[in-house]
């Protein structure tokens, strides 16, 4: 009996210390915000490197994408993944009560090439014609006729990319 419970507290041992390894784990890939801190606190030569850390951009994504137009408030509402390979995009968001949708495609695909060329996307299996209004880096901008205000929608994703 004294064995069982010893094996237990082992065990018990083993599995808490591995979740807390974890989690110490998770904190060092924090965001370089710890980095930044260290780095301007060394030395005044390392000022330079910091800004320079500072002025790299964010990478741009279509959860990026979208978090900016919300906070733009050119979009809101309920929101639907499309099936975005339809198209030929790698991922797309379709914002229901703005008949607004966002795509993201691999700048170097056929789909996005021949899209360039064209101006225009078809829907697999379908022969409807779609024409962005916006296109920029892999990533557009579709709005339909109900669209409330598809001037404020254009206007805050090309925003969005020349931030």
């Amino acid at each position: 009996m004294k064995r069982t419970i010893a094996s237990l507290l082992i065990v018990s041992a083993v599995v808490f210390a591995g979740c807390s390894s974890t989690e110490k784990k998770d904190t060092t890939n924090a965001p370089s915000t710890t980095t930044t801190e260290a780095t301007t606190e060394i030395s005044s030569e390392d000022e330079e490197t910091t800004t320079q850390e500072e002025s790299v951009t964010e990478e741009k994504s279509l959860q990026g994408l979208c978090e900016y137009m919300e906070s733009q408030s050119a979009v809101s509402g309920e929101t639907t993944v499309m099936m975005a390979g339809l198209i030929g995009a790698e991922e797309g968001i379709k914002y229901n009560d703005y008949r607004v949708e966002l795509y993201r495609y691999d700048p170097e695909s056929q789909a996005y090439k021949d899209l360039l060329a064209n101006g225009y996307v078809i829907i697999e299996g379908m022969d409807v014609k779609i024409t962005p209004v916006s296109m920029i880096d892999g990533y557009i901008l579709i709005v339909n006729e109900k669209t409330p205000d598809p001037e404020l929608e254009k206007a805050t994703f090309n925003a969005y990319f020349n931030a």
